[in-house]
């Protein structure tokens, strides 16, 4: 899922067990959004994690990949039974 503009969720309040974690992928808006989080008044215990996005990769999908995929997915709980 892609939004068309930055986004920022934030609850009512921050509890100081709180985690933040900004997307950075190179653009001006991704600067922006990791200059603007500088400049919140965040307590020192809330934890922040920058996370890299890049573009998808392309590949050439294959019967072993898909299964591949779907043995990871399964692993992490990521499918239906």
């Amino acid at each position: 899922m892609h939004a068309p503009c930055s986004v920022l969720a934030v609850k009512n309040s921050i509890d100081v067990s709180a985690r933040v974690m900004v997307g950075i992928d190179g653009s001006p808006m991704a600067r922006a959004a990791v200059e603007c989080l500088l400049r919140l008044p965040l307590p020192r215990e809330v934890r922040v994690t920058a996370v890299g996005v890049v573009p998808p990769m392309p590949f050439e999908a294959t019967e072993e990949s898909a299964q591949h995929t779907r043995f990871w997915c399964a692993g992490e709980g990521l499918l239906d039974s």
